[in-house]
């Protein structure tokens, strides 16, 4: 019997990968479907990998990345194989030196890899929700911070929970924390943010690092604070607020990276609670975006 089902639709047919346990040893199996339901690999399948160490599995059309635990525990390497289980990368590419990583997913964005995580780094730090990325040839994907971009960065023992292709070049990513009920309580809140993921502009000299936007508190009673996680972000740009129903309640000026809203329109009249979106435009463009809750 397989556990831990991977499935994929490539241009070969469709893939399921599965592992079985025994003893701490984690084997991989796989079968490829012809889109009438035939095995191409025969009715038993293929075995792929033997490892030792507990990884996660992302399928691509050619190959499969593998994350898994290093040398020791708080170390993280990223493996790429092809279905036949030969290691497409000279060696392994250590994306976690030291941390604790908490619920880590990927993803594939056209031919690169994300690494989304949730990550304590010692005891006083709380946990991060980041990301990194790469190339097929293992190489960091460019305008990506070396130490990976902040997602989150509160102190409030974030878990992620899930990762998931909004439309192309976005991702939605979705954790839950304490930072609104104490960091010892159960009863934790849920978050989502959109992640743009272009990295490079129509020169392909010029690298635009991925565009950020978190507010907190959120949910909030007096007002909300605004910020932008962007390297090198250009000072410039507005902040759009809406309700529900899409109607415009008001534009906000950045001001160097942050900005502040304090619950009213445009005519200065307090709004009612309720769920409201927001965005950042920069250049007349959309770079982020983002849902907030107001309470009173």
């Amino acid at each position: 019997n397989l556990n831990g089902l991977h499935v994929r639709n490539t241009g070969s047919g469709i893939i399921i990968i599965g592992e079985s346990t025994n003893l701490g040893i984690y084997n991989y199996y796989g079968y490829l479907f012809s889109d009438q339901g035939e095995y191409l690999w025969g009715n038993e399948g293929r075995h792929i990998l033997e490892i030792d160490a507990y990884p996660s599995i992302c399928l691509y059309d050619d190959c499969f990345y593998l994350e898994r635990s290093g040398d020791w525990s708080y170390q993280r390497l990223l493996e790429r194989y092809d279905y036949e289980g030969e290691m497409l990368w000279n060696d392994s590419v250590m994306w976690l030196e030291n941390g604790d990583a908490l619920g880590t997913k990927m993803l594939m964005r056209d031919d690169k890899i994300i690494i989304y995580s949730s990550l304590s780094f010692d005891w006083t730090s709380g946990k991060k929700v980041f990301l990194k990325g790469y190339y097929p040839d293992s190489s960091p994907i460019e305008g990506i911070p070396a130490e990976g971009l902040l997602i989150c960065d509160e102190y409030a023992g974030q878990g992620l929970l899930d990762v998931n292709t909004s439309e192309p070049g976005k991702n939605i990513v979705l954790w839950e924390d304490s930072r609104n009920v104490g960091f010892s309580s159960s009863h934790k809140s849920i978050y989502a943010q959109k992640i743009d993921l272009t990295v490079l502009g129509e020169d392909d000299n010029e690298v635009i690092s991925p565009v950020i936007i978190n507010n907190y508190p959120n949910p909030f009673k007096e007002g909300t604070w605004f910020k932008v996680q962007e390297p090198g972000f250009r000072e410039t740009g507005t902040i759009e607020i809406f309700n529900i129903k899409g109607q415009k309640l008001r534009t906000l000026d950045l001001e160097r990276e942050i900005s502040f809203w304090d619950g009213t329109n445009e005519k200065q009249k307090h709004v009612g609670s309720g769920i409201y979106l927001y965005r950042l435009i920069q250049d007349e463009n959309e770079k982020s975006s983002g849902k907030m809750t107001l309470i009173k």
